[in-house]
């Protein structure tokens, strides 16, 4: 069985399934259009709509709606057909109840991870709540043989609280995925994520005027509800992209094995030295990051990146 260590260092074209709630903010729409950009190094095979519940959804289950429907935008802007490669996910969170409802994010992955080995797996990048991939195990627990989980969310194994959106959207799913044997690497927030800053002006000079998907990108980031980001020395988050980064640059990132935490009911982390193993980032250049999605939103614009899905 081959480490995540080795995988991410391998020259090998790697087949991913990106599971987003790519309407919740901003970020997901870069990490998508990064990964179907970087068809020398993946396979994008599908997309799985993520749900999400804040101020810009009704509910959990519009939130999957949303995230699905930006999904095709997103498509549509790089030029592609969905096919059958874009699924619609969970519209509850995870419970005993969301065993029997219908999901067909949960039904694609297992059926796609069947021609997958534990020496050839599928990565699930996931950057929402991880609703989708918990209710996917549950189902059917071989696909720990077969796949390999990249997911972005909460704090790191040490911090004291873990006060984010991704984990705190289905508590109950990171509970199952942490106390599983699943082959994981985890991208926290603090530290590992939230390094991932650009600003305005750096996004009018390398995003801005890249054809109709650059202008989408800059201006999604300008006009999304957060801070002025016009005042001076003002930033905003790119987190989505962590996993990508490292799997495109392993050296960009830092890492560390260990044997992965419990959630526990105040929401916060408890050691658990008979956990499985899992790989923590600890740190992350932005720099490479960033400079490896500008350079390719410009190669697309000019004609000379032909994206792929499925």
């Amino acid at each position: 069985m081959k480490s995540l260590t080795a995988i991410a260092a391998s020259k090998e074209r790697l087949d991913l399934v990106i599971d987003t709630d790519a309407y919740n903010e901003i970020d997901d729409q870069f990490a998508v259009i990064w990964a179907l950009l970087t068809p020398d190094r993946f396979r994008v095979r599908a997309l799985h709509a993520a749900p999400f519940d804040n101020n810009r959804v009704a509910s959990f289950g519009e939130g999957m709606e949303r995230s699905y429907d930006e999904l095709l935008r997103i498509l549509g802007l790089l030029q592609l057909e969905p096919g059958s490669h874009v699924h619609r996910g969970a519209t509850t969170r995870f419970s005993d109840a969301s065993m029997d409802q219908p999901n067909p994010s949960v039904d694609h992955l297992i059926k796609l991870a069947a021609g997958y080995s534990s020496d050839h797996p599928l990565m699930v990048v996931a950057v929402g709540a991880i609703t989708n991939v918990a209710e996917a195990l549950r189902r059917r627990p071989d696909l720990a043989e077969r796949i390999v989980l990249l997911w972005l969310g909460g704090h790191p194994s040490h911090w004291p609280h873990n006060h984010e959106f991704n984990l705190n959207g289905d508590k109950a799913a990171v509970r199952y995925i942490m106390d599983s044997s699943l082959r994981m690497g985890w991208f926290p927030c603090a530290l590992v994520a939230e390094a991932l800053k650009t600003t305005l002006p750096e996004m009018e000079r390398y995003v801005a005027g890249r054809g109709a998907l650059g202008d989408y990108l800059f201006e999604i980031f300008r006009d999304y509800d957060h801070h002025d980001l016009t005042v001076m020395g003002a930033s905003k988050t790119i987190w989505d992209l962590a996993p990508l980064g490292w799997l495109i640059d392993p050296g960009s990132t830092q890492v560390q094995h260990g044997p992965r935490p419990r959630l526990g009911a105040n929401g916060g982390w408890q050691p658990n030295p008979e956990g499985a193993e899992i790989m923590e980032a600890t740190q992350l250049r932005r720099d490479a990051v960033f400079r490896d999605l500008f350079t390719k939103l410009q190669a697309f614009a000019d004609g000379q990146i032909t994206p792929h899905l499925g």
